[in-house]
């Protein structure tokens, strides 16, 4: 794939549902004959003293009392930003390996900033870059999603626009670019369940002091089998999300934190903000998801030369 961007962490965080089925016994209609008993089982032979079987760790069951005001902690953090005519934000993601010890690594960073009814503006950069790699942005009429960087085959630069959804959510959710924690959160009332999915237990920490000395509540997340975290939010009566940490993931050896900075609330935001044009040399394209994600021919001249034509019959 040519998309080299954080789609697959967000979306191992964000897409957490998992199937789930109940098997009955069927009830049995009308008397039937009793089968024959069956013949009496052999004994089991005695375990083997050199192999023991694996114990199996059940996760933690969040007290109720913690679960419920988890909750009304996430609902208050989905109201703060459901009810805010404008939102701007940034964000940080980063990865660290445990077995380096405290060594961080900046993945990706994003500048975002959103007004009702239906426009936005997101940037993503690679890293420490200072110029986007990817601009999703909305005018209220148009959404134009261009992504531009290197690829093996050299550098790429491409666009595509599609009509503008009428309101916030559905704009941000019908871009295939945008499905991270921090735009869920932005959707509407019941937002977290969509990032994390129905499967999350979350359970209440209690509050904490960071390095300046003021109060966040500290949330703690586990999807049995799949992934377990934390998050931190301000402790105050319009509450908002400071990180989010997930530090097990599917047995992977990283730990991933999406770093929350500069929120603005209800600041007034020029319209003009939100127009975008994308780069001149930018080719225009039906879809930009299918176009990055299928194989992308090598330019002429890495071309292998076609074989020579068979010598004509004397």
């Amino acid at each position: 794939m040519l998309l080299l961007r954080r789609d697959h962490l967000l979306r191992l965080a964000g897409c957490t549902a998992v199937a789930v089925s109940i098997a009955g016994a069927p009830a049995l209609l009308g008397a039937q004959e009793a089968p024959p008993p069956a013949p009496p089982a052999e004994p089991a032979p005695p375990p083997d003293p050199g192999f023991a079987e694996p114990e199996i760790v059940q996760p933690d069951v969040p007290e109720p009392e913690a679960e419920e005001e988890a909750k009304e902690l996430i609902k208050k953090l989905e109201e703060t930003l459901a009810n805010a005519d404008s939102i701007q934000f940034e964000e940080k993601t980063v990865l660290r390996m445990p077995e380096m010890g405290d060594m961080e690594m900046v993945q990706s960073r994003m500048s975002f900033m959103a007004a009702r009814p239906n426009q936005f503006l997101a940037q993503l950069y690679d890293g420490e870059d200072t110029t986007p790699s990817l601009v999703v942005a909305s005018d209220g009429e148009t959404v134009t999603q261009f992504y531009g960087g290197e690829s093996p085959m050299g550098p790429i630069s491409f666009f595509e626009r599609v009509e503008a959804a009428d309101d916030l959510a559905k704009a941000i959710e019908e871009s295939p670019f945008l499905g991270s924690i921090s735009l869920a959160l932005l959707a509407e009332p019941g937002s977290f369940e969509q990032a994390f999915g129905p499967m999350t237990q979350f359970d209440y920490a209690g509050t904490e002091e960071d390095e300046d000395g003021k109060e966040h509540h500290k949330l703690t997340f586990a999807v049995p089998g799949m992934m377990a975290g934390e998050m931190v939010a301000t402790a105050d009566d319009n509450p908002l999300l400071r990180e989010v940490k997930i530090t097990q993931m599917q047995q992977q050896d990283v730990d991933v934190a999406f770093r929350f900075d500069n929120w603005r609330l209800d600041e007034s935001i020029s319209v003009e903000r939100f127009d975008y044009s994308p780069p001149s040399d930018a080719e225009e394209v039906d879809s930009l998801l299918q176009t990055l994600t299928q194989p992308q021919a090598p330019p002429p001249e890495q071309q292998a030369p076609p074989p020579p034509a068979p010598d004509a019959p004397q």
